[in-house]
């Protein structure tokens, strides 16, 4: 079986960690089938490059590579910022990557293709699909139901018009499949299919000799949060129940691990509130040493608005470490116990307070909490998934078979 790969969230040398959830999917695939993988690039004129980073970083993406023995491609795309924008690159991905796709079909013959988020990968990929003659599957992740089918009516149509038209439809969680349903398209299946954890990554670490390696304090009680620093994350949410934590016990330390357009604010924010000396701000950290961070603290916490299946909850888990959590999305289908977490309602700084200092005080299971984060692993995603495109495979042959018929008696 061959399998063509469709992300715009990939990773490369300078975001190593972009995406690299699905390049962690896509290692474990390459066990089953053979996989190439093509993420599109918004195209960076010189003159963009100068204005914000992130352009200067898609400039230097090269046009093809291999990464962990995997074959990648970033060809370039016009992407139009803003919102009004967003769905009108999605159709300049499509255009940009058609040549390739269909010399990938003469070079490779793949036998389906799988993309990620909806839009703009899974509206490309549905009329790429019928180009090329072959069945498309698309995982929805959480923004690209969550977020984006709001900001504008555009947006909406081509996000319906992408879940209506592609072959098989996956959602990370329950409550994404739901949100799915909800934008009101035809009722069609929908297959739950979780994100993952490489155990071998995050195998646990003792506290204190993580502290130690990262140069944390070994007296204070230390809050973690690992991900992106965006508005969506309710950052602003947790400084305002860390200043109330601090009234209660002057030795918690929160480091915020990771980067993002929210930290500034953030910086801000904790200058504000007199917090200065109580966060640290990490920045990006490679993707391995994420583990340190989690095996360092008493609590990770994510404090999430809106959210797909979090990442960061999974390998909190596998690190044995609980997790204060807002109740949104896929969290409470990971956080199922007290004995594995807390759950919040999100946007309620009183209320995660009162959850992390009950977090504090509570005598955690670590072997417990990491039992059950080994249940979901990259391995039992890739299971799931091979065992899916062969049932659409057979599916999409018994078509053309059926087809074949039709037109044999007409």
């Amino acid at each position: 079986m061959r399998v063509l790969i469709l992300s715009h969230m990939y990773p490369y040398a300078l975001e190593p960690t972009f995406g690299v959830f699905v390049h962690d999917q896509v290692k474990e695939l390459a066990g089953h089938c053979e996989v190439v993988v093509i993420s599109p690039t918004p195209l960076a004129p010189p003159i963009l490059r100068g204005l914000r980073a992130r352009w200067g970083r898609y400039a230097s993406k090269p046009a093809k590579t291999r990464l962990e023995g995997i074959e990648v491609h970033y060809p370039r795309y016009i992407n139009i910022p803003g919102k009004r924008g967003f769905p009108l690159s999605a159709f300049f991905y499509g255009w940009a990557i058609r040549g390739l796709v269909v010399r990938l079909k003469n070079s490779f013959d793949f036998d389906l293709i799988h993309a990620h988020t909806i839009c703009p990968d899974g509206f490309a990929a549905s009329w790429l699909g019928r180009t090329v003659d072959t069945p498309v599957v698309c995982t929805i992740h959480g923004s690209d139901v969550n977020v984006y089918p709001h900001r504008t009516r555009l947006t909406r149509l081509v996000t319906k018009k992408a879940i209506s038209s592609v072959d098989v439809i996956i959602t990370v969680s329950a409550a994404l499949k739901d949100k799915t349903l909800a934008l009101g398209i035809p009722k069609r299946e929908i297959r739950i299919i979780p994100n993952g954890v490489n155990l071998r990554r995050f195998a646990p670490i003792g506290r204190g000799q993580a502290r130690a390696e990262l140069g944390l304090p070994q007296d204070r009680k230390i809050l973690v949060y690992a991900s992106r620093l965006d508005e969506a994350k309710g950052l602003s949410c947790l400084l305002a129940a860390l200043e109330r934590v601090l009234s209660h016990d002057s030795h918690c330390l929160l480091v915020l691990v990771g980067d993002g357009p929210y930290r500034q604010h953030l910086e801000q924010e904790a200058i504000e509130l007199g917090l200065q000396d109580d966060v640290i701000f990490a920045g990006l950290r490679p993707h391995a040493e994420i583990v340190k961070w989690m095996s360092a603290c008493d609590l990770v916490v994510q404090p999430s608005l809106n959210e797909g299946s979090p990442l960061p909850v999974y390998e909190a888990l596998a690190c044995g470490r609980p997790m204060i959590a807002s109740r949104v999305g896929g969290i409470p289908e990971l956080i199922t116990s007290d004995d594995y977490g807390l759950l919040v309602p999100p946007a309620d700084p009183e209320a995660l307070s009162k959850a992390l200092l009950s977090g504090f005080r509570k005598e955690w299971d670590p072997e417990r909490i990491r039992k059950h984060g080994e249940k979901y692993t990259w391995g039992r995603v890739a299971d799931q998934l091979i065992s899916l495109y062969e049932e659409l495979l057979a599916s999409h042959t018994e078509s053309h078979v059926r087809h074949a018929g039709l037109y044999e008696q007409a």
